[in-house]
């Protein structure tokens, strides 16, 4: 076994490449070999990618797959030295604790003499040990649902922006086209020649497509699109997502008529509740101190009468949750990965105040961390808070959760679902994890489901581990402030304008976004989050044509059947497997445009019936839409799964792919221009919308959605030695897009946590354009008039490539490329199109050149 360990310790990419047929199914060396590629990838990036120094061009265009000894070669003592170092220089940030709150203390003339009772040793020994990985499935970092949003989500998960009666099919309308003129199409070859206008608009043509083709594509963008103040991102999808706000805003602020059902009437008043800042402002905050009394009073509010003889963590975390409110901990109520069929309580890591772990973690984002504390003081200030006391508790909290932050596993380590998933018992629990009165917690979150909470599922035993040991050595003052700053920052955009003001600050450090946005926006934003069946119910009432949902199926079987070859055609995986992976692919579930049942007024009315909401009282509808959900959620326990139902509001500018579902979703606000209109030659439509298609039928196949089989169960399903094939392209793709890096950033993009995107984006072009192809041998395409210099194959690439057009504020971008699970936009075209055959022989791409390297990277 020694010496097996040391042969495949030196391995290359190369010898993966060369020798993998060699490698019996049974053999010491290929365990060893996928342990490595599989579990110690991140460590591998980390010490070749992520820490080398700056290039000079922000991506190369001739990525080897080949490496020899040394450096380059894939070494486990490397691995834990380099990872080991890594953790020390993080845990070291632990071991002093710097008085953040002195500098804010001095430009608020205030005595920051504050005696640190914090036992800093017993804390620090709470250090994050070595594990395995997983793929980052959904928002909020957990793995609890397990549904991959995609196609791009927000490009920055920005903080969160705080109907008519039935209408028969003859009155129903064609959505707007709005373009991003604003102008409304009436007549396709109007929207044939806006669509021209526009894509020329955005072109660079004097950049040479074979060296950057998101300059040739993106280049006009910047000139004719800049941002609003109100704005840290914009691209294709915000002024799609700005145009379908507009029409739901319309539908929301039509008059009620006598006849409307209930339903429609209750998402109207959640609005007018959100745009009542006369009532907002009246009440002050005083509905927030109401909760928060109600919680045992906030510690840092109550000064020295707080003794915390009352409090109880346990009781008070699962308070927090039926507020839906993950703090400390993520409990979901979500398909079981073992057992499709039921529907389980599954527990994971939490999110944190600040977008991501290494914000605390990084010496070099202070700003941020000062920006955060300013944050808590002003508020508990704004609340009532003596300002020395909310100095030295808000400081404590910020202490609190870096070490919180300490104890989270980074996502690069979570790739492996198989590796970080538990079955536990409560039992079980509390005898690990004693911190916590499971009982109390599982029964608060969960009442009336003893016997469907027995066992669960648990993906963050060493967070818990991590927490346990805090929990036993943190005050519970500070635990309790932190608790309760977790629900008042959640609840910040919910009263007036003297909170909106310090939240906006904030923003403004963080993401770089200069005003708040519209109230309107932000109530849009706020009702199809929440209501979303009921608005999506109004908008394809009105808007959704029939026959986008007929051309997207036709879409969808074609690149299906190319899928499907692809599988076929994969050499490198054993005959059974493909055999299995191509009964997925037919076994996916599509779900296209809304689910039927939207336009059923009985199961609307049963659905929502027992919400009542008021124009006068915005803060109280808040927290009963918030306890409606966490009821939703659970009242699903014991309850048989339903394969088919959806999990995404249709008036929605995404698509969505289900691990345990096998499912894909495709909701009617993603089916608009520039993804898809009728009017469009089918080059632009499968350079669209056929990408996307592709794109998440990938994410089945992809170094996370590969681990589940057809029925969505997490099971290995594939051989050792498809495995380690797999790995090995894939470890193609670590390799190029891990050069990749943003210059105004000095950054590189994180290869590890974006490889399952990275491996959709490229698969998704690839079929999608062989589907396109497919559909030409029997159809005849148009050009586009006023383009007409331009081939399909080139519209095809051009649409694709002007999807991900993007500006954004430098701190946005920062975000993105920390914590995002998504490539930066320009490495999403670069990268994608560079590995792409067809793209080079489209523009005559000469080989060599940075669109068309000699070598390139392929899974499907």
């Amino acid at each position: 076994m020694v010496n097996a360990i040391t042969d495949v310790n030196n391995i290359t990419v190369h010898d993966v490449h060369q020798n993998k047929a060699n490698i019996s199914e049974e053999s010491e060396a290929a365990d060893e070999a996928v342990e490595i590629i599989t579990h110690m990838g991140m460590k591998y990036i980390r010490k070749n990618f992520l820490i080398m120094p700056y290039h000079s061009s922000p991506y190369k265009g001739n990525v080897t797959t080949s490496s020899s000894s040394g450096d380059n070669a894939i070494n486990s003592d490397n691995f834990t030295a380099e990872f080991n170092s890594v953790t020390s220089t993080e845990s070291s940030l632990l071991n002093e604790r710097v008085p953040i709150y002195q500098e804010i203390a001095s430009s608020l003339h205030i005595d920051s003499s504050i005696d640190d009772t914090v036992d800093v040793d017993a804390v620090s020994s709470a250090i994050v040990e070595d594990t395995d990985e997983k793929f980052l499935p959904i928002p909020n970092s957990s793995v609890a649902n397990l549904v991959d949003f995609s196609v791009v989500g927000p490009s920055v998960v920005m903080p969160p922006q705080e109907v008519e009666t039935s209408v028969s099919e003859t009155t129903k309308k064609k959505i707007p086209q709005v373009d991003f003129s604003g102008h409304q199409s009436h007549h396709h070859s109007f929207v044939l020649k806006q669509k021209a206008e526009l894509m020329s608009a955005l072109m660079d043509k004097s950049a040479d497509p074979c060296q950057d083709f998101y300059q040739y594509a993106c280049g006009g963008w910047a000139d004719r699109f800049t941002l609003r103040p109100d704005q840290a991102v914009d691209n294709t999808f915000e002024r799609l997502r700005d145009d379908l706000d507009s029409v739901l805003v319309s539908l929301l602020e039509e008059t009620s008529l006598p006849s409307e059902p209930s339903y429609v009437t209750l998402a109207k008043t959640l609005y007018k509740g959100c745009m009542n800042t006369a009532a907002i402002e009246a009440a002050g905050t005083q509905p927030l101190l109401g909760l928060l009394n109600e919680l045992g009073g906030w510690p840092v509010l109550l000064g020295p009468v707080w003794t915390g003889q009352n409090f109880d963590v346990s009781s008070t975390m699962a308070k927090l949750r039926q507020l839906n409110n993950e703090v400390l901990l993520a409990e979901n109520v979500a398909d079981d990965v073992t057992n499709s069929s039921r529907r389980i309580v599954q527990l994971d890591q939490p999110k944190l105040g600040l977008p991501g772990r290494n914000y605390y973690l990084n010496p070099h984002d202070a700003k941020y961390r000062n920006a955060y504390l300013t944050l808590m003081t002003s508020t508990a200030t704004l609340l009532g808070a003596a300002p020395l006391t909310a100095l030295a508790d808000m400081a404590d909290v910020l202490f609190f959760e870096t070490q919180l932050a300490q104890v989270l596993v980074p996502a690069e380590e979570r790739r492996n679902l198989t590796a970080i998933h538990r079955r536990y018992t409560r039992q079980q629990l509390q005898h690990e994890f004693p911190a916590i009165a499971w009982d109390v917690y599982l029964d608060t979150v969960a009442p009336h489901h003893r016997n469907h909470t027995r066992d669960l599922r648990v993906f963050c035993a060493t967070y818990l581990r991590g927490l346990n040991d805090l929990l036993n050595t943190t005050a519970p003052r500070t635990v309790s402030n932190y608790l309760l700053w977790r629900l008042v920052k959640n609840r910040l955009g919910n009263l007036g304008a003297a909170a909106l003001a310090i939240k906006q600050e904030y923003v403004r450090v963080l993401y770089g976004r200069t005003s708040q946005p519209s109230r309107w926006r932000s109530c849009i934003s706020y009702v199809n989050g929440n209501l979303g069946g009921v608005v999506g119910s109004l908008f394809v009432r009105r808007y959704f044509p029939e026959d986008s949902r007929r051309d997207t199926e036709e879409m969808i079987s074609l690149i299906r059947q190319a899928f499907s070859a692809s599988v076929a055609d994969a050499e490198w995986m054993m005959p059974e497997t493909r055999h299995t992976a191509m009964q997925k692919v037919n076994s996916i579930v599509w779900n296209i445009g809304y689910p039927e049942e939207l336009l059923n007024d009985t199961y609307m009315m049963e659905k929502f019936g027992m919400l009542e909401f008021s124009e006068d009282a915005h803060f109280s509808n808040v927290l009963r839409m918030l306890r409606f959900h966490w009821q939703l959620a659970h009242a699903q326990l014991g309850e048989p799964v339903n394969r088919t139902a959806w999990a995404a509001a249709p008036a929605t500018v995404n698509a969505y792919y289900s691990r345990t579902k096998n499912m894909i979703m495709f909701p009617a606000g993603i089916l608009q221009p520039p993804f898809y209109h009728p009017a469009y030659p089918r080059a632009l439509n499968y350079g669209g919308v056929g990408v996307v298609i592709g794109h998440e039928i990938s994410h089945g196949f992809d170094d996370g959605g590969r681990q589940f089989d057809e029925a969505g169960n997490l099971q290995q399903w594939w051989t050792k030695r498809d495995v380690l094939a797999f790995y090995a392209r894939a470890t193609c793709m670590l390799e190029q897009y891990g050069l990749f890096e943003v210059p105004e950033l000095a950054m590189q993009v994180n290869a590890i946590t974006t490889l399952g995107e990275n491996i959709a984006d490229n698969a998704g072009l690839n079929i999608a354009y062989t589907a396109y192809q497919k559909w030409l041998t029997q159809h005849q395409d148009a050009a586009l008039p006023g383009l007409t210099n331009l081939t399909l194959d080139q519209l095809f690439f051009l649409n694709f490539g002007q999807i991900w057009c993007e500006v954004n504020t430098p701190e946005a971008a920062l975000t993105n490329l920390r914590t995002g699970r998504h490539s930066p936009n320009r490495f999403r075209v670069v990268g994608t199109l560079s590995n792409s055959e067809a793209f080079s022989r489209a523009f005559q791409c000469p080989k060599g050149s940075v669109m068309n390297p000699v070598n390139k990277c392929s899974v499907w």
